[in-house]
């Protein structure tokens, strides 16, 4: 059972935490369920009006020519680029790893614009 004090301890935490509870629901939650209330419904602006339609946007989405070449193109984009990311990242680390004379001068070079970006702050 809670006694008094505890009860308090526990009324002031949630008064702490409450602000930023509301500021995660305002940026990530609302948004979110706005965005799937607005993916299955039908909006239109001349009537003001909102109706529930379901799945058929995401039909028709699915059934559409132009979506699945932007979808490739997209998924190419995002291979390619987290590879060549990682394979020049790595071949650095490697490379900066070798104990050859001034490695830590390219090692601070390439540091330096994480640090100015720590200081900054």
């Amino acid at each position: 059972m809670l006694d008094k004090r505890s009860f308090k301890e526990s009324l002031s935490i949630t008064w702490f935490l409450l602000p930023t509870v509301l500021i995660i629901f305002m940026v990530m939650v609302y948004p979110m369920l706005h965005g799937i209330i607005l993916s299955i419904s039908r909006l239109d602006f001349a009537n003001f009006s909102l109706t529930i339609d379901g799945f058929s946007n995401f039909i028709s989405l699915f059934n559409s020519d132009i979506f699945w070449i932007a979808f490739k193109n997209s998924m190419i984009w995002t291979v390619s680029t987290v590879t060549g990311q990682f394979v020049i990242g790595f071949g650095a680390a490697l490379l900066l790893n070798q104990p050859i004379k001034g490695s830590y001068i390219f090692t601070t070079i390439l540091l330096l614009p994480w640090a100015k970006v720590t200081l900054k702050n």
